[in-house]
């Protein structure tokens, strides 16, 4: 016979260590792609903007906040770069601005931006026109050129983020250092780096365990600690409402590293607002009490208060 268990272990769970970087990136192939760039209209002054935005994430493999944040006076011309301090990091990063992306933004600057006075290079085009909010992410811009190219989401996330992994992997597949990778991408250490070699089939093969070998080995799952771990801490931001940023940024990191589930994703952007209210240049003007309330609405959903 069955019994309903009343004590909720969640809250008494202690916190599991576990290995970071466990989640595998999300990435696409080279033909999906040519799909989703062969689906932007960019005889349209929306789709040469699309057209532009795509590239820097998937030929420069710029953060999304970093691509809504540049500026006219980012772009050095003479010089063939792009030179902007990273909104995640303020680490200043330079990068060689490649023929395609200059002549996108070149193509939108003259023939598809709105004439409205804005330092931003990408802004809306619907009225009231402007830079894109804070909470924007632009994975509608993705999804939207997904549906056109009939490209499958399934299991995937494929946010504008995942323009950035894919940049990674194809150049560790041409065999780039992982330095390199790593200062193209702007990460501080290469260890951060280093989650993209999970993507490089080619390679992990030649490190493929015998069978033998296999059949000896026990791995214990992480991902059942996990969700404990995430609606324990989701309880302590509902009830300790003075420390709910640093307890909804840990929330944010365990879903990053065990990649639960597609519907945590609203936990990335959470932790893009906590990034520009506290390091950044807090362009939407967020306030304490407003991200707080935000980060509590999403805490009781998750535990379906």
């Amino acid at each position: 016979m069955l019994k309903i268990i009343i004590t909720d272990f969640a809250s008494k769970t202690p916190m599991v260590q576990a290995r970071k970087q466990t989640c595998i990136p999300s990435v696409w192939t080279e033909d999906e792609l040519k799909k989703l760039i062969a689906a932007i209209d960019r005889g349209s002054p929306k789709g040469k903007r699309d057209y532009a935005i795509i590239l820097m994430a998937c030929c420069l493999g710029l953060r999304c906040t970093d691509i809504k944040n540049l500026k006219m006076e980012n772009f050095h011309w003479e010089d063939k770069k792009l030179v902007f301090y990273q909104s995640k990091t303020r680490q200043l990063l330079t990068l060689p601005l490649t023929p395609e992306v200059g002549w996108a933004v070149i193509d939108y600057l003259k023939y598809g931006r709105p004439k409205i006075n804005s330092p931003y290079l990408f802004v809306k085009h619907i009225a009231p026109f402007g830079p894109f909010s804070e909470g924007d992410h632009l994975n509608q811009l993705i999804k939207r050129y997904m549906e056109l190219a009939h490209i499958s989401s399934l299991k995937k996330r494929r946010g504008m983020h995942s323009l950035r992994h894919t940049l990674a992997s194809m150049l560790l597949e041409k065999d780039t250092p992982l330095s390199t990778i790593s200062d193209i991408l702007g990460h501080v250490d290469t260890d951060t780096t280093a989650v993209y070699l999970k993507v490089d089939i080619k390679k992990l093969k030649e490190c493929s365990l015998d069978f033998e070998e296999v059949l000896n080995l026990s791995a214990p799952s992480h991902q059942e600690c996990a969700e404990s771990y995430l609606v324990y801490l989701a309880k302590k931001i509902i009830d300790n409402e003075n420390n709910a940023i640093d307890f909804a940024y840990e929330m944010y990191k365990t879903v990053r590293e065990h990649f639960i589930d597609e519907e945590l994703s609203v936990w990335y952007e959470i932790s893009e607002m906590i990034d520009d209210y506290r390091y950044g240049d807090n362009i939407g003007k967020i306030t304490k009490e407003v991200l707080v309330t935000k980060i509590v609405e999403e805490a009781k959903k998750h535990i379906n208060l």
